[in-house]
C-alpha cells in the first residue's frame, strides 16, 4: 500500500462535490496531509463506512470489515463502486482480486 497524494486527495474530494444530490456516496474524510487511507461514507438504508486504500496505480475499496470489495483502476470508477454496494448484508460484495488492474 502507499499513501495518497494532495492530487488524489483533492480529485475524490471533487468527485464526490460533484454527484448530483441523493447518490449514496454521502462524504469523505481522512487525516494528515498524505493519509494511507481515506474514509467513503455511503447511506442508502443505512450508513456504512468504507475505507479507501492506494495500492501501485490503483485502489482497494473495502466494507467496514475490511474485506476488500472492489478493486478500482482509476478514481473516476469510485462513485459507481459505492453506489454499487448493498446494504448491510454478510454476502461479498463485489468482484474480488490481489492487484488493481
Amino acid at each position: 500500500m502507499r499513501s495518497f497524494t494532495p492530487a488524489e486527495l483533492a480529485e475524490i474530494e471533487a468527485r464526490w462535490r460533484a454527484l448530483p444530490e441523493g447518490h449514496a456516496w454521502a462524504g469523505v474524510g481522512w487525516t494528515g496531509e498524505t493519509p494511507s487511507e481515506v474514509w467513503l461514507f455511503r447511506v442508502r438504508a443505512n450508513w456504512r463506512h468504507l475505507p479507501l486504500r492506494a495500492a501501485g496505480a490503483g485502489y482497494f475499496l473495502s466494507d467496514e470489515t475490511g474485506r476488500e470489495a472492489y478493486v478500482l483502476a482509476s478514481l473516476a470508477d469510485l462513485a459507481g463502486a459505492i453506489a454499487e454496494i448493498s446494504a448491510l448484508s454478510p454476502a461479498p460484495l463485489g468482484p474480488f482480486a490481489m492487484e488493481p488492474a
